[in-house]
């Protein structure tokens, strides 16, 4: 539970970073600890994985759709 959490977290501060500094590289470096926790967590629990991969998705989509 905690840890869908604090990956929602960690994408929302991703995307605040994005929106007030107007950095679209920063935000890159929490995609790339999302991959690294879905690949980790693969065998363990596939669910915080998939959860892990979506935050990255939608971190990325977040990058490329807002504009300040």
């Amino acid at each position: 539970m905690w840890t869908y959490i604090m990956l929602a977290v960690a994408t929302a501060l991703a995307l605040v970073f994005r929106i007030r500094n107007n950095d679209w590289v920063y935000p890159l470096v929490f995609v790339w600890a999302f991959i690294g926790i879905g690949v980790r967590n693969m065998e363990n629990d596939p669910n915080v994985a998939f959860a892990a991969y979506f935050a990255a998705f939608f971190t990325v989509a977040g990058i490329l759709l807002t504009r300040k």
